[in-house]
C-alpha cells in the first residue's frame, strides 16, 4: 500500500488563495546566486545546460524545472539554494531551448522527454562514481522526472536515492482540459506566447519541418501539442502524446523512494492528478496533498518560507539520513 502522508503545510490570508499563491512567486520571488554554467553536448548532435552550484561531499542534487522555465526560475533557484547551503552539488538542467540560447535540432523538450537527464546522470556518475543523486522535478519538470524514473524502473542506477515531484501534472490529458479553462486565461496565454515564440524562430531555421503558418490558430495546449509537440517529436496527435507521456500510468514501475506532493487547489491540475494510495501497488511512493499551496507556491505567509524547500530536505533524510 502507498503511504498518504498527512500534510503539516499551513499558511493564510491571500497565500490561501489558489490564484495569488500560484502568481505572487512568479512575480516577486528574488534569490541571488552565481552559477557555473556546463553545457552538456547531446549524442543526438544537440546541446543543453546546466547551472552549477559546488558544494561538498558526495550528495548531488537534480532540478528540473516546469514548462518555460529554465534554472532562473525563483523556485529553481530557491531550492539549488536552501540544499547548496547544506553541502550540497547542485545540477540546476535547463531543457533544450530554455537556457537563452536555442538549441539546434527541430525538436526541443517536452513533458515526457527524459533522454537529456538520463544523458545527464550517465556523464555525472561516470565523473563521480561515488556521488549520492537526488532528485527534484517542478510541474513539467516532475513529470518528466517521475517517467524516467519509471523508464529506468529495477535498473535505476544505485546512487539514485531519491526524488521529490512537486505541482505534476501526471494526467497531461486533464491539466491541458483543465488549463484551457476560462478561469486559466491568463496562464494560457502566458506559456502560449512564450512557445509560439520559439516556434517561430525554430520555423525560420527549420522551414521544412515547421509551418508557422498554424500558430494564429492555436488557443490551448490541445491545438498546440496537435500541430508542434506531437508531430515534431514523433506522437500521432496531442491524445496520442498526452497518454504516452503522462507519468500516472507508469507510477507502478517506479522503484526508488519518491514523494509526490500536489496542492489540492492547485489551479492547474484536474482532480485525476491526485493518484490515491489504494491506485498504487508499492510502497515506495508517498503522496501528500495539503489543501493549500497552489501551483509551485507553498509560501507559508507575507514574512514566511518557500515550505516545499524544508519538505524536501526532511523527505531526503527521512530516507536516507544524509548529513549536513
Amino acid at each position: 500500500m502507498v503511504p498518504q502522508i498527512q500534510s503539516s503545510f499551513a499558511t493564510n490570508g491571500l497565500f490561501a488563495n489558489k490564484h495569488f499563491s500560484t502568481i505572487y512567486p512568479a512575480l516577486f520571488r528574488k534569490v541571488r546566486l552565481i552559477y557555473k554554467r556546463k553545457r552538456m553536448e547531446t549524442p543526438d548532435g544537440d546541446f543543453f545546460d546546466a547551472d552549477l552550484l559546488t558544494g561538498s561531499g558526495q550528495n548531488h542534487l537534480l532540478l528540473m524545472h516546469g514548462l518555460e522555465g529554465s534554472s532562473a526560475s525563483g523556485y529553481i533557484m530557491g531550492m539549488a539554494d536552501s540544499f547548496n547551503r547544506q553541502g550540497f552539488h547542485v545540477h540546476a538542467l535547463n531543457f533544450r531551448s530554455c537556457s537563452g540560447e536555442m538549441n539546434r535540432k527541430a525538436i526541443s523538450y517536452h513533458s515526457g522527454f527524459t533522454a537529456d537527464v538520463r544523458w545527464y546522470i550517465l556523464q555525472l556518475l561516470i565523473n563521480e562514481p561515488k556521488a549520492r543523486i537526488y532528485l527534484c522535478g517542478f510541474s513539467l519538470g516532475g513529470n518528466a522526472l517521475l517517467k524516467y524514473l519509471a523508464e529506468e524502473g529495477a535498473g535505476i542506477a544505485p546512487q539514485i536515492i531519491a526524488a521529490c515531484a512537486f505541482s505534476v501534472p501526471v494526467d497531461l490529458a486533464s491539466s491541458a482540459e483543465v488549463l484551457a479553462s476560462r478561469e486559466n486565461k491568463v496562464y494560457m496565454q502566458r506559456f502560449l506566447y512564450s512557445l509560439k515564440s520559439k516556434i517561430k524562430q525554430k520555423a525560420a531555421l527549420f522551414p521544412k519541418q515547421i509551418d508557422a503558418s498554424y500558430l494564429s490558430g492555436v488557443n490551448n495546449f490541445r491545438d498546440f501539442d496537435n500541430h508542434y509537440t506531437a508531430p515534431l517529436h514523433g506522437y500521432v496527435d496531442a491524445a496520442d502524446y498526452w497518454e504516452q507521456c503522462s507519468s500516472k500510468f507508469v507510477l507502478h514501475r517506479i522503484t526508488i523512494p519518491v514523494l509526490l506532493l500536489n496542492a489540492v487547489n492547485d489551479p492547474f491540475l484536474h482532480p485525476s492528478c491526485f493518484p490515491q494510495a489504494h491506485e498504487l501497488n508499492q510502497a515506495n511512493i508517498f503522496l501528500e496533498y495539503p489543501a493549500n499551496g497552489g501551483h509551485v507556491g507553498f509560501k507559508t505567509g507575507w514574512n514566511g518560507t518557500y515550505w516545499i524547500e524544508q519538505r524536501a530536505a526532511d523527505f531526503f533524510k527521512t530516507i536516507s539520513a544524509y548529513d549536513e
